[in-house]
């Protein structure tokens, strides 16, 4: 590995820190694996496909998500891509709106 870096993280309630190796990769999540699990003590149900753990005291059992959080999700992703595209749009379009003036005559 190149590059590690300490990468604080929150799910609801649950909020931690880890150190992650840094590989080239074109994703955006957060893979926990053996070592966040052995730390934390975590118990993994395979069957479910939860990870349940203590934490400040605390039971913590992280779930999946549902259809309909995935579903608003990724329609929520897809509006903030397009909210970027139009911003993008409208200041090419401000730009060469302004430099672009045919019916004006320079003084």
């Amino acid at each position: 590995m190149q590059h590690m870096v300490r990468d604080t993280f929150s799910i609801h309630d649950y909020t931690d820190t880890v150190e992650c190796d840094v590989v080239p990769m074109i994703v955006c999540h957060l893979l926990l694996g053996r070592l966040w699990q052995f730390d934390r003590r975590v118990v993994h149900d395979g069957y479910a496909n939860t990870h349940a753990f203590k934490w400040h005291g605390n039971g913590v059992k992280l779930l999946p998500m549902g259809l309909t959080q995935i579903i608003a999700a990724n329609m929520q992703k897809k509006m903030s891509e397009s909210e970027g595209k139009k911003k993008d749009t409208s200041a090419v379009h401000k730009s060469v709106s302004e430099s672009h003036n045919p019916n004006m005559s320079e003084k």
